[in-house]
């Protein structure tokens, strides 16, 4: 039979380092950065998959999504929402990017120019 330090030496040995301590770490300092909206995500919901011992509770998963979400137009409106789910402020986030993307387009296209024929003040009532 082995003695007591055996099993302490193998555990040592065998057991993962504190990995969920650092994906848990890595987690709450995500931040969106200079990534695009779609990697920022997929990396949130790589760490939240991978932390299972004692899994983020939704509060904290959303708070700190918008916590690292880029200052702006949809990260304000995010706050102006307030979502229960990190899944549910995941989508009003991309519907929001959407929407910005949408009218980033159309104003970029430029406003038509005045049709040829008389101004409207020269036409006689």
């Amino acid at each position: 039979m082995a003695d007591a330090s055996c099993f302490s030496e193998l555990r040592a040995a065998f057991e993962p380092s504190k990995s969920e301590f650092c994906l848990r770490t890595k987690f709450l300092e995500l931040r969106q950065g200079s990534s695009d909206l779609h990697a920022y995500v997929q990396k949130l919901r790589y760490l939240v998959a991978s932390i299972v011992d004692e899994p983020i509770d939704m509060a904290t998963q959303v708070a700190t999504f918008m916590k690292g979400l880029r200052d702006g137009p949809i990260k304000n409106h995010l706050f102006s929402e307030f979502p229960s789910t990190l899944e549910a402020a995941i989508s009003l986030v991309q519907q929001e990017e959407f929407s910005c993307r949408q009218a980033r387009a159309h104003s970029s296209r430029g406003v038509a120019g005045p049709v040829d024929g008389p101004a409207a003040s020269s036409v006689p009532p």
